[in-house]
């Protein structure tokens, strides 16, 4: 019976109401605050760190096929950008390389005409 109305109470809307009013209240955010800058969680966080679960949990994670397919697919994407990039720099870089030819070659004449076509048997 006690279950049964403690179910009935924590399922019910009320009780999310007054819990979140706890949560957001002045009080319970200086207790936060409190917690978050004490020694107590540096503590806590230093000792995590030490722990052999906790790298073996890290390396599990971090060797799964879907983190293992997530970090492919970024990298993927990742590369594709620098090399879109790298092509748009180069040929703002060579369109730049020409134009500074142009200007310090001395022209000559018939310059202007168009360059002639090498026979290669097409027409």
């Amino acid at each position: 019976m006690i279950e049964r109305i403690s179910a009935q109470v924590l399922d019910s809307p009320e009780f999310e109401r007054v819990v979140m009013a706890a949560v957001e209240s002045d009080g319970v955010q200086r207790l936060m605050v409190d917690v978050l800058e004490s020694r107590m969680l540096d503590e806590l966080v230093r000792r995590l760190l030490e722990a052999d679960d906790l790298w073996r949990l890290v390396d599990g994670i971090a060797s799964s096929p879907v983190v293992t397919a997530a970090v492919t697919q970024t990298s993927r994407g990742l590369a594709d950008e620098v090399a879109g990039e790298v092509r748009e720099r180069s040929r703002g870089a060579d369109a730049w390389l020409e134009r500074m030819a142009r200007r310090v070659t001395p022209r000559r004449r018939g310059d202007d005409a168009p360059t002639p076509r090498l026979a290669t048997g097409d027409p």
